[in-house]
């Protein structure tokens, strides 16, 4: 590989070196490749890579250790379609999981047209050099990438197998360098080899520009002819605070002040503010995450007045005190643009003190990526964090949806609207009365229309006469066990309790708010009580671009082979087996049966695969089993549209339905945060 050239163009290549706001000065060609394929890579990383492989000398081949999804691979060999690479990843153990993820692999890179090019091994890194030794393999490595797990044995064992396979000058290219086990691994590599040499030590501890925590680029020449080249060590810095008016002046997108942003995050912004229209600005208080602007939420003197279009806080303004919210929300407006808003979430006081009312303080209310999530870390902080240290994680103050909107409105916002979403609060502030009016489209605040849908809950529930019996134990209840979806009724139309339908009616209005595209469906529906309820939403709300699908076998469950689900004997109860003349009789009565309403009969693994749905913005799965569950996830879940929700009815309940959910989510690596609804279903909003 040529060394000297490649350094030498490096700055070149890029706007802002050495700074967080860095990027490619020709990032289109990476545009889509990020978008299609998820891994933890970016633009800047793609343009080093592809730069590198400009002066690969003839016959020089890349490798890949830690190769993932194929996103670097793409990046590297879409521009060079003459050169051949080794992608080499070790995805588990379990066949099942190591297979799907090598066909999402394969998938990517026949998208991009590199299949041909790449020869890939699933084998660990000391299987992968004996296997090269064995086939006294000739291809030499002119650029060679460690993107695999950060532990010092892997690190320190896939530069010293290397030196045997690589170019007579080859370039290596490692990330994670901030790490302490990465960064120890490298220097008893370096200790131990006269012609290795670092040449870039990029330090970093936020993985926004090259997608991991610091990136080292070493330099193998065999013959000791650079020895005159010195090392180029960059403490990655902010961007420059005199270049402010720039990030704001700059290009004609519009501007997202992310206030509170934390570690950079590609998704940490709602769906609708990170399409291509938006650039995102970042400010924090923490310098080692890297912001673009150091300020808090309440001083943001760097920022202009009028200078961006939105700003967006995600739960932040719970970390000051309640006299310092009314200056946070001031700032806010300041900066605003004359038809720009304001975006704020934050925790609902009213909906934690509801769970703190039947005693689930300290239990887990859902999984964040922080770990579990109770109510007593909504209310005063989160435990784990400040028992660190980061004190600045404690919570002062709190609101309801009512104050929130009533401390916008004396902030000067014309317009306000808070819709709750589980346990948090959505705020939507507009500066100007008339742009609220351009973007909501369904006023999910219409009492009329409130008054319809809690009715019809409770008629779907037999609230209103309550004259059930338990079929599950035979005989009376309690009417709060009714409620929270506890029994198995014999005269409702629904057995999934009050706040499962609330939690469908929320989805609902948050999809038609938000114009998130798609049609509805449940999977396994008994009586339909749930779809219909979905039905009576898109009417009341006079949606009629929308289908609710009705996918059951209206026969009961079917036998299931799955040893944790063989003790619940569902399969051969008989009150679970409801016809589909019985099901369309009950839509009828609601006067709901009409064309928006589609019926699928038969076993979900029969009919899903050729059901006519092209997108979905509403998945609820209610089919108990592991196999059930399991087949909606696979055939459905890729229908869902960014900003969907996938409901899970028996999460808590059955073991098998919970199991294919965490066996789905870690095979296709989803890691939205599970919200918990009730004691036995959860929910999470699609984002990527």
């Amino acid at each position: 590989m040529q060394i000297r050239p490649f350094l030498e163009s490096l700055p070149s290549l890029y706007e802002h070196w050495g700074t967080t706001a860095m990027q490619p000065k020709k990032a289109e060609p990476f545009r889509e490749i990020l978008e299609k394929v998820e891994q933890p890579t970016t633009a800047n990383f793609l343009q080093l890579l592809t730069s590198a492989a400009e002066y690969l000398e003839p016959g020089e081949v890349i490798c890949e250790i830690g190769c993932l999804n194929g996103a670097n691979l793409i990046g590297v060999l879409a521009d060079h379609p003459d050169r051949l690479a080794y992608g080499v990843d070790f995805f588990s153990t379990q066949a099942e999981v190591a297979e799907n993820k090598i066909e999402l692999l394969q998938g990517n890179l026949e998208h991009f047209s590199v299949a041909e090019q790449v020869c890939f091994s699933h084998q660990t890194i000391d299987d992968f050099f004996a296997d090269l030794r064995d086939i006294e393999t000739e291809d030499k490595f002119g650029l060679y990438v460690y993107n695999f797990e950060p532990d010092y044995r892997q690190v320190l064992m896939s530069l010293l197998l290397a030196p045997d396979f690589l170019a007579d000058q080859a370039l290596i290219i490692i990330n994670n360098t901030n790490q302490k086990t990465v960064r120890q691994a490298v220097g008893d590599f370096l200790n131990t080899q006269s012609n290795a040499k670092i040449i870039v030590d990029w330090q970093s501890n936020s993985n926004q520009v090259f997608g991991s925590q610091g990136l080292g680029v070493i330099v193998w020449d065999s013959q000791n002819s650079l020895v005159e080249i010195q090392p180029i060590v960059i403490q990655e810095s902010s961007f420059n605070p005199i270049n402010l008016v720039n990030i704001f002046e700059q290009g004609d997108k519009k501007k997202v002040l992310h206030v509170g942003c934390g570690p950079y995050h590609p998704h940490a912004l709602p769906p609708e503010l990170r399409t291509e229209e938006w650039q995102e600005i970042r400010l924090d208080i923490n310098p080692a995450v890297n912001p673009d602007i150091l300020g808090t939420i309440t001083d943001l003197s760097a920022v202009p007045d009028e200078s961006v279009d939105a700003v967006f806080s995600s739960h932040n303004i719970e970390h000051i005190y309640t006299y310092e919210v009314p200056r946070a929300l001031q700032e806010f407006k300041r900066v605003l643009k004359p038809h720009g808003m304001a975006v704020i979430t934050c925790p609902d006081i009213q909906a934690v003190a509801l769970e703190v009312a039947q005693g689930n303080l300290e239990n887990p209310l859902y999984i964040s990526p922080a770990g579990p999530i109770a109510a007593i870390d909504i209310l005063y902080g989160l435990g784990t964090s400040i028992e660190q240290g980061n004190y600045y994680m404690a919570h002062k103050t709190a609101f309801t949806a009512e104050s929130l909107k009533e401390k916008l409105l004396k902030a000067g916002f014309e317009q306000v609207k808070v819709r709750r979403e589980g346990l948090n609060l959505w705020a939507t502030a507009y500066v100007d009365e008339t742009q609220s009016s351009q973007n909501v489209i369904h006023d999910v605040n219409d009492d009329s229309i409130h008054l319809y849908l809690d009715l019809m809950k409770k008629s779907l529930m037999n609230l209103i006469y309550d004259n059930d019996s338990d079929m599950m134990r035979g005989g009376q209840y309690e009417k709060e066990l009714k409620l929270y979806g506890g029994i198995w009724p014999s005269i409702a139309h629904t057995m999934i309790g009050l706040p499962r339908l609330n939690n469908i009616q929320f989805c609902i209005e948050d999809i038609l708010a938000k114009n998130i595209p798609g049609d509805l469906i449940e999977t396994g529906v008994w009586r339909g009580g749930a779809t219909i309820f979905m039905r009576a939403a898109l009417k009341a709300y006079r949606i009629t671009d929308r289908t609710v699908w009705v996918a059951d076998s209206f026969e009961g469950l079917p036998p299931t082979e799955y040893e944790k689900d063989l003790n619940l004997r569902l399969d051969k109860v008989d009150c679970l087996a409801v016809s589909l003349e019985d099901v369309q009789s009950n839509f009828s009565k609601y006067g709901l049966l009409d064309e928006q309403v589609r019926f699928l009969k038969g076993w979900f693994k029969d009919t899903l695969p050729i059901a006519p749905i092209e997108q979905l913005a509403i998945l609820r799965l209610d089919g108990d089993w592991y196999e059930s569950t399991m087949d909606a996830l696979t055939y459905l879940y890729p229908k869902l549209a960014i900003g969907g929700y996938v409901i899970i009815d028996d999460y808590w309940a059955v073991q098998g339905c919970r199991d294919a959910i965490q066996d789905y989510r870690l095979a296709n690596q989803i890691q939205e945060s599970i919200i918990h609804i009730d004691g036995a279903a959860v929910y999470w909003c699609r984002l990527n």
